[in-house]
């Protein structure tokens, strides 16, 4: 049995700080956070992973749209904007057993969205997702997975977005 799942975290911030050879040294200090919100894995993902074919998520994607995300979903109700910065922590765990193989495999993403990363204008970012393959992201490049930001409550909210403010996305698979 294989069990797929995964969820989303928004954080605003005022940006990391990086010491002279650019190693992150500190997170930014946190200005507005939501809480984690599931996410679906797409068919498409899954289609992928299974395939074996190159389903790493590489591109955190965010939006605007607040539909409910569906399995069937490819791309993001609206497309807001694409990481444009290495991700910041990119931490994998697995445990195996040597017997029985992968017991269980968990990826932790954090990704940095810079200003400017949604435009000149101030944003309400509502959903976020991890677009496939090593291209740069556009409004149609098919997700892994997609999922709305939600708060403590885990109702749908949104978190605005300055085009000086910085923005990370948090996904855990």
């Amino acid at each position: 049995t294989v069990e797929l799942q995964g969820r989303y975290k928004a954080i605003k911030h005022k940006g990391h700080k990086f010491d002279d050879k650019g190693e992150l040294v500190e997170f930014g200090e946190v200005v507005e956070e939501t809480g984690w919100g599931k996410n679906i894995i797409t068919l498409v993902g899954i289609n992928a992973w299974l395939g074996g074919g190159s389903y790493v998520p590489l591109w955190a994607v965010a939006g605007v749209g607040n539909s409910t995300p569906s399995e069937s979903n490819t791309v993001l109700a609206s497309y807001a904007g694409r990481r444009n910065s290495l991700p910041v922590a990119d931490v994998f765990t697995r445990q195996v057993d040597p017997a029985s193989g992968e017991l269980y495999v968990r990826n932790v993403t954090r990704a940095t969205f810079t200003p400017g990363a949604f435009g000149g204008s101030s944003v309400n970012i509502a959903e976020a997702g991890m677009a496939m393959g090593p291209s740069v992201p556009t409004s149609t490049t098919q997700l892994f997975s997609r999922g709305l930001l939600v708060d403590s409550g885990g109702s749908p909210t949104t978190i605005s977005v300055a085009p000086d403010e910085y923005l990370d996305i948090v996904w855990e698979f």
